[in-house]
């Protein structure tokens, strides 16, 4: 159904963090209805130390009161990780697919909100800020359905010798009706290989030539999941080099070996579920904690206390984090009967009860979907009893809480407003040395595992990382994923780019608990890269440095981000329709531009108009330029401004002057015309050109 908004509220949705699907009327934005998405194909492919994700859906309006007639508008404001670079949109437009172009933000914004007011078909996708995007479609007509592509490239992230990256499945939450028939694809390539899924949520339907699609099932839940990559590369590191354009590209994947003396962690989870007050399934729980579990530091030790009817621990005392170990843990509470109440009031002392009896200092991670405790009375009972118990303990013991009830009532309490046992939480967690998350569904469980769970993070103090040879060096490196300190044990990936030739030598120097590190070895590639590696690094460059407050540095980001094809926070991410061929801004650059190019199914467009016009579109005027093989020199020639619907408005007689084999006419609208779409016309003693050019007011 609509929905009525006042127009603050509005701008606020569209900014907001929380990702949301909507359908708006454009000439009457104070109406919105639901959106929702279908024929999801989602592809993964490696390329290099990088996976690119396509995915390919329709969306429609659902449940509107809109008549059919109207032209609507669909927008999406969404979420990603912040090392995600988006290189990709497409919009089908009737018998052809329009390949979207990159354009500086403040023109491309006003180029499609002009398309917009005259009715045409375009798309747009704006980066917000480093992890919000903002995407819209127009026209959706309510009875009808718009089909989109839109690619991204992430860094892989290393995990026990492979690569994994995220499958994203949340985003079909977002929909207002399930999305149905979604696939997905997955290339392997020379150098990686993924691990077949095996999740009861996916069905193979076929493998070959490298590629294998899987069907999601309708029992499905709509989670983010990770794929894996190996490869055949025993070598302690991975490398490739690409060049392009007399540029050379390179990737790595670096671990270096440090000797290390670690203090043991003890880490106690308190697993409290209650099925019929949770969105998410305690195997789904399970499987987060075992890996977890397995990412401890040799020599951590663990416990997991759960319920079956009464208070159950895996083990007696502290078990080590070996595989054995952790799976049999994993097994006896999968093997559980689920309770469909919470056993919190006894669980937690039962927690503290253990620790104390132990006597080792104990980090207490409670993952909960009780919601008992949001009264203030109620809560500020439990709080005083776990309070008086801690302070009778010899022990030490941090409290860590991770909140995934669905049902969540609330109470004012100490003047705020509180859901769930929100209150409870957070004062246990403030008071003794834990964090609170809260996790709603699966993908979001998982954030709040890694920030809330068992791997105290140890940096490297300092470290400086060469990579040249004899006879070059290497420039412009990016750590990928933007961190500028590195974590023991996590594999540095750098890209860059280099002169010279392999192989290269790499030295590696570190502090490290006031002991200096050195490594050196000699790098010979190991892994094929292809021109995503160009991408690649663009990536990195706009990502490290799109928010700069330097002018240059602004510029530099808007041309490559054009050039390159890669969004950043400065352009935006155009699709235009087949008559907007010659609408190319610095993607035609006059002088030997293209003149606007719109890709198609049957390969790419290109305006057949020998004359261009640029700046096109244009503000203030365009210069209109023509080839001295349409003309001879001193010969009249005619030029005519025309609307679309053929009135002239503007009439140019003129012998042209010959300049660097070209004739230029520049023209500058009157200050009271409308901005639009217009065409010019060239007439000559022997020929008759026409060009659309667009004037944005």
């Amino acid at each position: 159904m609509k929905k009525l908004y006042i127009s603050i509220l509005f701008s606020f949705i569209s900014l907001s963090i929380f990702s949301q699907m909507r359908i708006i009327d454009p000439q009457n934005q104070w109406w919105q209805s639901n959106a929702s998405i279908e024929n999801v194909q989602i592809e993964m492919k490696p390329a290099g130390i990088f996976c690119e994700t396509s995915i390919t859906f329709d969306v429609k309006s659902s449940e509107s009161d809109f008549d059919s007639e109207t032209p609507l508008e669909y927008i999406y404001d969404f979420n990603m990780p912040d090392d995600i670079a988006f290189n990709d949109s497409w919009l089908w437009i009737e018998d052809y697919i329009s390949e979207g172009l990159i354009y500086e933000q403040s023109e491309g914004t006003a180029i499609y909100e002009s398309i917009v007011d005259r009715q045409q078909d375009p798309s747009i996708l704006t980066k917000i800020d480093k992890d919000s995007y903002n995407y819209r479609i127009y026209p959706l007509f309510d009875d009808s359905t718009r089909r989109v592509k839109l690619s991204y490239i992430v860094p892989f992230k290393s995990k026990n010798l492979s690569l994994e990256s995220i499958l994203p499945l949340s985003f079909l939450r977002d929909s207002y009706e399930k999305p149905q028939y979604v696939t997905l694809s997955i290339s392997d390539d020379a150098n990686w290989f993924h691990t077949p899924i095996n999740s009861t949520d996916w069905i193979q339907t076929s493998s070959e030539n490298n590629m294998t699609i899987y069907t999601l099932s309708s029992e499905a839940t709509f989670e983010n999941q990770k794929v894996l990559f190996n490869s055949d590369v025993q070598d302690e590191y991975t490398f490739g080099v690409y060049e392009e354009n007399n540029t050379k590209y390179f990737q790595l994947i670096y671990e270096p070996e440090i000797d290390t003396e670690t203090t043991p962690t003890y880490n106690l989870i308190v697993l409290d579920h209650e099925t019929d007050n949770t969105n998410i399934d305690q195997s789904a729980i399970l499987s987060i904690l075992s890996e977890e579990l397995n990412g401890l530091n040799e020599g951590d030790k663990f416990n997991i206390l759960y319920h079956d009817f009464t208070p159950q621990f895996t083990s007696e005392d502290w078990a080590p984090v070996e595989s054995q170990s952790i799976s049999a843990a994993i097994g006896n509470v999968s093997s559980s009967n689920t309770s469909t109440f919470s056993w919190l009031a006894t669980l937690l002392p039962e927690a503290l009860a253990f620790a104390e009896e132990k006597g080792q200092k104990t980090k207490i991670i409670i993952i909960s979907a009780d919601n008992n405790f949001y009264e203030e009375e109620s809560s500020n009972e439990y709080l005083s009893t776990i309070n008086n118990f801690i302070s009778q303990m010899s022990t030490e013991a941090s409290l860590s809480f991770i909140d995934y009830s669905k049902n969540r009532p609330g109470d004012w309490i100490e003047g705020e407003y509180y859901r769930a046992n929100e209150y409870l939480y957070h004062r246990l967690a403030q008071q003794h040395n834990g964090v609170y998350q809260i996790s709603l569904y699966q993908d979001a469980m998982t954030t709040a595992f890694k920030k809330t769970f068992i791997l105290e993070v140890d940096y490297i103090d300092e470290f400086d990382l060469d990579i040249e040879n004899e006879f070059g060096f290497s420039y412009s490196n990016y750590l990928v994923g933007r961190s500028q300190k590195i974590r023991l044990r996590e594999p540095i990936l750098i890209t860059g780019k280099y002169v010279g030739s392999p192989p290269f030598n790499l030295e590696f120097n570190a502090l490290y608990n006031n002991e200096v590190i050195q490594k050196k070895i000699t790098l010979t590639p190991n892994i094929e890269l292809d021109t995503k590696a160009t991408t690649a690094w663009s990536a990195q460059y706009l990502l490290n440095n799109e928010n700069t407050s330097e002018q240059d540095v602004r510029n530099d980001v808007v041309d490559l981000s054009i050039r390159e094809r890669v969004l950043s926070t400065q352009t935006v991410f155009l699709c235009l329709e087949r008559d907007f061929l010659s609408i190319s801004s610095n993607n035609g650059e006059g002088e030997g531009g293209d003149g606007g190019i719109v890709n198609t199914t049957e390969g790419p467009e290109v305006n057949n108009s020998k004359i261009l016009a640029f700046p096109n579109p244009f503000t203030e005027y365009v210069n209109i330029e023509i080839p001295a093989s349409l003309t001879t020199n001193n010969e009249d020639i005619r030029v005519q401004i025309l609307t679309t619907d053929g009135k002239l408005i503007k009439k140019i007689d003129q012998k042209t002057v010959k300049q660097d084999g070209k004739f230029t006419i520049q023209w500058a609208p009157n200050i009271d015309l409308e901005g639009g779409i217009y065409f010019v016309r060239i007439i000559t003693e022997s020929d008759l050109q026409t060009l659309k050019i667009m004037f944005v007011k």
